[in-house]
């Protein structure tokens, strides 16, 4: 079975996730709470893909793709990807 899963970035003003109590930005915190969350929910150790939904035009690429490396060198994901939009 292969694990994979997202985390929202932007809607650029269509889309307004509860969950992030209408703030969209795509950032670190963001990121590794939602990482957090899939492995809780699907009661996993890794997740094998973890991507951002579409691109953050509004945030630092670096700062994003240092997180999600985080992740991989903490163990926690495999595999990191975008969505193109």
């Amino acid at each position: 079975m292969t694990v994979a899963t997202k985390v929202t970035a932007p809607a650029h003003g269509w889309f307004f996730p509860a969950a992030w109590h209408l703030h969209t930005a795509l950032d670190h915190r963001k990121i590794l709470q939602a990482a957090e969350g899939s492995l809780k929910r699907m009661q996993t150790a890794y997740i094998d893909l973890h991507q951002t939904h579409w691109p953050d035009h509004s945030a630092f690429h670096e700062d994003i793709r240092d997180t999600l490396t985080l992740l991989v060198k903490q163990g926690k994901v495999r595999a990191i990807g975008c969505c193109k939009d």
